[in-house]
């Protein structure tokens, strides 16, 4: 059976928009853990120079192959609602910078989902290329749960010079001080680049190595505990 979960949104621009922009409603769950083979993690940063821990595991050190009992995967997407296109016509075609905009989403979450582990995340799309503006999430499930705007914390991302070809240049102003993940994704949704660093309030600059990238195009992720932003860093050789 399962149970209803309604979601009502508030989407307040922060630059005029003009398109077809649409609303998609992720569920993600934490802790997914099992134990057969099909669950242990080819390890990319065995040996990399690429420091990457988590959990409080290093994984440079790990094996190739990390086994199953030793895995728990966090942010594992569970349903898409209503699809990966969003939901049509639920915003306007013209939208203005600063005025609040309302949308209603709805969901089924399944019986026996885990509810204590899970995250309901609201995603601003722009239907045209499939770039996610923004995005919020909300922990936990309630018969009706609100997100107030949708607001991730990062102010004014820019990414420069785009095209890159040894190093990008990311800015951006953080509201408030915390944990902040910056995530660089090819085309084929594999993590090239992935860094977690604490910031504090106010302008953040680090520079991206890209080197090492092949050509082409990839999402910029830059995330926080109130939700994501991304955006297109073009790489040329």
């Amino acid at each position: 059976a399962g149970s209803a979960l309604t979601v009502n949104v508030k989407v307040r621009p922060a630059v005029d928009l003009s398109g077809d922009y649409r609303l998609i409603l992720v569920r993600t769950e934490e802790d997914v853990h099992g134990t057969t083979s099909a669950w242990a993690q080819s390890n990319y940063y065995n040996g990399s120079a690429t420091v990457m821990t988590g959990r409080g595991i290093n994984y440079n050190t790990q094996p190739g192959t990390i086994p199953a009992a030793n895995m728990y995967y966090d942010h594992v997407a569970r349903s898409i609602d209503p699809s990966t296109s969003g939901v049509a016509g639920v915003l306007p075609a013209t939208m203005a910078n600063g005025t609040i905009y309302t949308a209603t989403l709805t969901s089924t979450i399944p019986a026996g989902a885990d509810t204590t582990k899970s995250k309901y995340i609201v995603m601003l799309v722009n239907n045209a290329n499939g770039a996610v503006l923004n995005s919020q999430n909300k922990d936990g499930v309630l018969s009706t749960a609100g997100v107030e705007e949708m607001s991730n914390g990062v102010n004014a991302l820019s990414i420069y010079p785009n095209p890159a070809a040894q190093s990008a240049n990311v800015e951006f102003s953080l509201e408030t001080a915390g944990s902040v993940t910056v995530n660089v994704i090819d085309m084929n949704g594999r993590s090239i680049y992935s860094t977690i660093t604490n910031m504090n309030s106010g302008t953040q600059k680090f520079a991206i190595p890209v080197s090492g990238f092949a050509a082409g195009l990839y999402n910029v992720i830059i995330g926080t505990d109130k939700g994501a932003v991304t955006e297109k860093l073009s790489v040329i050789k």
